[in-house]
């Protein structure tokens, strides 16, 4: 397994505003959303885990 990348809010911080920063950190947030989004329906359509099973543990 490959190690996760390094964010990269840091350097926003280091060269912006409060305003770039969050901008920074939200889109760092989108793209792991969606690639967390695309590993659930992945582990999903090899038979991992239900749909049913990931949503009742989800919604605890």
């Amino acid at each position: 397994a490959r190690p996760a990348p390094a964010a990269e809010a840091p350097r926003a911080a280091q060269t912006g505003s409060p305003a770039e920063l969050l901008k920074s950190v939200e889109e760092v947030q989108r793209k792991e959303v969606a690639a967390l989004k695309a590993m659930v329906e992945l582990l999903i359509e090899k038979g991992v885990f239900s749909r049913e099973e990931y949503l009742a543990k989800v919604k605890r």
